[in-house]
């Protein structure tokens, strides 16, 4: 209702649920965008890492 300056008091309760709808949506939108950026993010960061030398690699294998 903010982006359109409407006054809340004057809106019907189905303009109230239709809008509390489409912000849930628009919500979704965003945390579904969110989750996959940090997703690619992790993946670019996963191979532009570098590689750990052999003897650190096989010293996790043995701890884990």
């Amino acid at each position: 209702f903010l982006k359109y300056n409407m006054n809340i008091k004057e809106l019907s309760n189905t303009e109230i649920k239709a809008l509390l709808y489409d912000s849930a949506q628009e919500l979704n939108r965003i945390d579904h965008n969110m989750k996959m950026l940090t997703e690619e993010l992790r993946a670019r960061a996963r191979a532009e890492a570098p590689s750990p030398p052999e003897d650190a690699k096989q010293e996790e294998e043995k701890e884990g």
